[in-house]
């Protein structure tokens, strides 16, 4: 009996053990290995980065002393590879979007991939060609404004930007920075770099570490190149996640810099603690970035997590920020901001998005065609890309007491509803059209058919068109002016220069109230005619004072700093007074780029416009949307912001897409002639024939 009680207990431990323990033994030693394998992955990606970085770095010497008649060759190597790569980079930047099926749409990408860097690239050589060759920069033409500011004309400033066939009237300034200010958000331009005794051989160079953005691929490729032939530094790239497929494509396009070591690409950083050692290495001296402020105050601040405070800050360390007492939460950020204590201790120049707006100035009557034109402007500004864009339109301020008001939003309805619906592939974007949603539940859905897509992103969103009737009463705490939503939304307010409290506080004139109902009916745009049919100086008698507001408006109130645009009708420049006042907004509006009578989108693929914040007074605590303006090919110092200028209606305005598709072997031929000529044009399009 004894040994059989002893035996059942045995059993009934190892039955115990084996339902209990057995389990959680085998849990251990899975983790053991996991723990052992992610260690290993850590030390093999530690390995490659090192190892790659220690590559460029001893390259960084060579670059910054390398002459520039051989750094310009190795531009045109690079220029040459773009026809061999328009397909591929076309195709994969259309499947990173679930948009290879659409022909269309590949060959926009195409366009964005190819054709923007090659403007950009075109421009850059022949201002160092000059350069090399009489030791100057190209001379442009410049003028004095009426603040005293000067005015550097840089479209058109050859004879081939003069003889553009598709932007005959188009017009683009860089105006630069008053003499007199000393503004922390300027950064050195490369100018100085090729006029100084180049190449100055006791230059020792640098390494750049370059975070690419996760709409565009183009803008990451682009960035290498300012760094490279604007700041003289040799780059390692790290591209968003989703757009390492693409990013593949694009590196064999930068293979004559990469082959030399000038250039690296880091595909293999996935998550951001290999992100956090890439930053803080040693052999990186400088960051670019382009994305969001939270990402930058991440990198530059430490985490915004609340963590508990174990000890009281000295409010004398903040700068009149305040004092933490023992015992509350506080983030990492907030102590490090206080204390102006970075994280990130190297410089870091940034693009962090902008809620975009538009200024629609009224004072004359626009033909059909002008209204149908400018709102399939603002239609695709708004929703190209699914509005994953730093300068998708999102604010549209329009002048209250304009006949035409009504009409134009009902312009921008009909495009709104007749833009096929893009997929929703950004990461993110559903969290964040919703937040919007909840904040505005009256707000117009507008459900287009979607187009269709090759990858599962769920179900397309809606466009969401939020009116109102007047600027709110406290526009600091509106969330349509002060949050970029990156999502398929759209607010259109109207501001009455006679009557809204706004208009008032900005010292405008008071005068009737306006009517502002939501009309959109043909009787309603037939009334609007007749009533347009006043005299134009009576209508234009309150533009000075509707821009005035709409200025202080975007200025003040609608979050960053990148670019906007100003719709203005050609028959205001006849009217002394209304012109002088079109020409004081466009002075006064503090954006990095102003775009008239266009989309700012549309200026970039000039090569020449620069992209960046307008240059104030961004400090790392209150970055805004960055510092640092890119993308200055003719090498101008001091630049404070690009204003580029278009007809209200005519050549220089594109349908989108669907409505106006380029044929892809259009495309590769454009590419042809930009990159090699036109015997490029002639290989592209018998290639293509070929095919």
């Amino acid at each position: 009996n004894y040994v059989i009680i002893c035996n059942d207990i045995t059993s009934l431990c190892i039955y115990a053990y084996v339902i209990i323990e057995f389990p959680y033994t085998i849990l251990r030693f899975i983790l053991k290995m996991t723990g052992l394998k992610s260690s290993i992955a850590d030390e093999e990606f530690s390995q490659k980065l090192n190892s790659d970085l220690e590559f460029i770095n001893a390259k960084k010497k060579v670059w910054a002393t390398l002459s520039l008649k051989e750094k310009i060759l190795i531009l045109k190597e690079v220029r040459s590879q773009f026809p061999k790569y328009v397909d591929a980079l076309g195709l994969e930047g259309s499947k990173i979007r679930g948009l290879d099926n659409s022909p269309p749409d590949i060959a926009y990408e195409s366009v964005m991939s190819c054709l923007i860097p090659l403007s950009y690239i075109n421009k850059l050589i022949y201002s160092l060609e000059c350069i090399a060759n009489t030791g100057s920069p190209p001379p442009l033409e410049r003028r004095q404004l009426p603040n005293g500011q000067t005015a550097v004309k840089i479209w058109p400033a050859t004879l081939c930007d003069k003889l553009h066939l598709l932007l005959p009237s188009a017009t683009a300034e860089l105006y630069l920075q008053p003499k007199n200010d000393d503004l922390s958000g300027e950064v050195e331009t490369a100018g100085g770099i090729y006029m100084k005794n180049y190449p100055d051989l006791s230059s020792e160079g640098s390494v750049c570490a370059i975070l690419a953005p996760g709409n565009h691929g183009f803008l990451g490729l682009k960035d290498a190149l300012v760094e490279l032939y604007e700041h003289n530094r040799v780059v390692a790239l790290k591209p968003h996640p989703q757009m390492r497929p693409w990013q593949a494509v694009a590196d064999c396009v930068l293979d004559p810099l990469r082959r030399r070591g000038f250039y690296i690409s880091l595909s293999y950083c996935e998550d951001v603690r290999q992100t956090t050692a890439l930053l803080h290495h040693p052999l990186v001296q400088h960051v670019q970035m382009t994305g969001g402020t939270a990402t930058h105050d991440a990198i530059v601040w430490g985490s915004s997590a609340e963590v508990d405070n174990g000890s009281t800050v000295n409010s004398n360390d903040c700068g009149g920020e305040g004092q933490a007492s023992k015992g509350e939460r506080e983030s990492e950020q907030t102590r490090r901001k206080r204390a102006n204590d970075p994280l990130l201790k190297k410089p870091i120049t940034s693009e962090l998005g902008c809620v975009t707006p538009w200024i629609v100035v009224g004072g004359a009557t626009w033909s059909a065609a002008e209204l149908e034109t400018q709102a399939w402007n603002v239609a695709m500004a708004a929703f190209f890309n699914c509005s994953c864009n730093c300068n998708a339109a999102k604010v549209i301020v329009v002048q209250g007491d304009w006949p035409q008001a009504n009409a134009f939003i009902c312009a921008i309805r009909r495009c709104l509803w007749d833009f096929p619906s893009p997929p929703p592939y950004y990461p993110g974007i559903t969290g964040r059209f919703q937040a919007f949603r909840d904040r505005y539940p009256d707000a117009e859905v507008i459900e287009p058919a979607p187009q269709t897509s090759t990858k599962d992103f769920g179900p397309a969103l809606p466009f969401l068109l939020n009116v109102m009737d007047r600027i709110p009463a406290n526009p600091d705490l509106e969330y349509a002016f002060t949050v970029e939503p990156f999502a398929p939304v759209l607010t259109v307010v109207k501001l009455d220069p006679k009557s809204d409290p706004f208009a008032a506080r900005c010292k405008s004139r008071l005068g009737s109230k306006a009517d502002n109902g939501h009309i959109c009916s043909s009787e309603a745009e037939a009334a609007s005619e007749k009533d347009s049919t006043e005299s134009k100086d009576s209508q234009s008698e309150t533009v000075p004072a509707f821009l005035e507001a709409a200025v202080r408006l975007v200025n003040d109130h609608v979050w960053g700093s990148l670019s906007c645009s100003v719709l203005v009708h050609p028959s205001l420049e006849a009217q002394p007074t209304a012109a002088t006042a079109v020409e004081k907004a466009i002075l006064d509006l503090k954006y990095g780029l102003v775009a008239v009578n266009a989309w700012s989108g549309m200026a970039i693929a000039l090569g020449v416009c620069t992209w960046g914040a307008f240059v104030g007074n961004q400090t790392l605590r209150d970055i805004g949307s960055g510092t640092g303006p890119a993308g200055n090919p003719y090498l101008v110092p001091r630049i404070q912001k690009t204003v580029y200028r278009v007809p209200l209606s005519g050549m220089a305005h594109r349908g989108p897409p669907h409505k106006q598709p380029l044929p892809q072997a259009l495309v590769k031929a454009a590419v042809g002639y930009a990159a090699e000529g036109g015997i490029g044009a002639v290989t592209a399009f018998f290639s293509q024939k070929k095919q």
